[in-house]
Parts: structure tokens; sequence; C-alpha cells
């Protein structure tokens, strides 16, 4: 159920890719009330610290500003070590995807245009502005991580790199849940017409090398 598992997550999880140079994505889900999620900068933190000193941690905040007829990426910046480059010695890089503010049981957007937002920033080169320019961030090994609807978010990201001909080594889904006409149903909310197109698929697509999935099998979470 799409309510239990919002806001429920482990934190203790902390995903590791393989070392050397390497790109972790990391997005929420459904986000009641559009709740700043802030277990993606625990975790974030977490990967980057095992990852090593000057991982390049970048932020992306996905919006829909009131005089826009879409949402779009507001917000793309390096958040803390160096930008990824030929001149530094540790090349992981963590991206932490924010789109909370479109998560919520009114917002019209859905996870497959979160996905199309995303994609470009993985396959272009970013102009991070004095003149930084960090190369497309799709030429490193990559693996997507998304929780609840951002598992179908990091599904469908991994579906249109394939489209481009890109590899993705690893893609974790955790608590997968689309929104659909019975959450909204369930919660008792009155739901845009754009419900969640893009599913979790793990065995579907070819450019996926290694793909697994966690859930959550208690209707709460546990006391401490």
């Amino acid at each position: 159920m799409l309510g239990k598992v919002s806001f429920c997550i482990p934190l203790f999880l902390s995903i590791l890719p393989c070392l050397g140079a390497s790109v972790t994505v990391i997005t929420h889900g459904f986000q009641f009330g559009n709740n700043y999620p802030d277990w993606i900068d625990t975790m974030a933190s977490n990967v980057a610290l095992r990852a090593g000193r000057n991982t390049s941690v970048y932020r992306m905040e996905i919006q829909w500003p009131s005089i826009a007829r879409s949402p779009s990426v507001q917000i793309f910046k390096l958040e803390s070590g160096l930008p990824s480059s030929a001149f530094t010695t540790n090349a992981e890089i963590v991206v932490k995807v924010f789109w909370h503010t479109v998560a919520g049981f009114t917002d019209p957007a859905n996870s497959t245009d979160v996905a199309s937002l995303v994609v470009p920033y993985l396959t272009r080169a970013i102009d991070l502005g004095n003149g930084t320019t960090v190369r497309a961030f799709a030429k490193l090994p990559i693996h997507l991580i998304g929780h609840s609807r951002g598992g179908g978010v990091v599904s469908e990201i991994a579906r249109l790199l394939g489209e481009q001909g890109v590899w993705v080594d690893h893609l974790t889904t955790l608590d997968p849940h689309p929104l659909t006409d019975a959450d909204c149903v369930f919660f008792g909310a009155i739901c845009p017409a754009a419900r969640d197109t893009a599913v979790v698929v793990l065995n579907n697509l070819n450019n996926v090398i290694f793909a697994d999935n966690y859930y959550q099998n208690v209707a709460i979470c546990p006391s401490p």
C-alpha cells in the first residue's frame, strides 16, 4: 500500500556502488503533503562517505512553477565534494533527485515526467557555471535507486537510457509502488488525470546488468 511505505524507510540502508568511478542516482516516491524526504540526504551522505573523500554530490530539484505548463528542473548544483573531472582522484558521483513538491496526490506530474527530466542530466555534459563543465555522467557505471513511486522513476530512467544505448549497471527498487486509482480511493483523495504510467520492470530491460528489489512486509514502522 502506498501510504505505509512513503514515510518508513530504513535509513541504515546505504547501498555501495563499485568503487573507482561510478554514478549513484537516488530518488524518493510519494510524499504526503509534499513533505521533504530527508532520508535522501542521509543515504547520499552515507554513500559518499563510503565512496571516499571529495566524492561529488549533486542536488537536482524538479518543481512546477505556478506560471509553467509542465514541471522542470529548477535546481541542479554541486552540493559537496569536487566537480567530477580528470583532475580529481575520486571519480565517484552521487546525484540526489528531489521532486517532492510535485509528488503528492493532487499534483499532475507523474513518474514518467520526472524520469524524462532526469535523463538529459545523465547523458549530456553539464555546465555548472564559472567555467566549470562536467562530462556526461552516463559515461560511467550507473546505479539507480528509487523508493515507492521512485521505483517507477528509476525504471523509466533505465528504459530511456537504453534507447540511447546506455547500459545501467545496477537498478535498485525500494518498496516500489505507482500512484494508482486504488490509492486515491483508499485515501479519499482527488487525484489528477496524470497517474503513474511508468511501472517497475526488473526483468525486461535489456540494458540493465543487475537489478534487485527490497520490500516491506509489515503494515507500519516498528517501534524503536
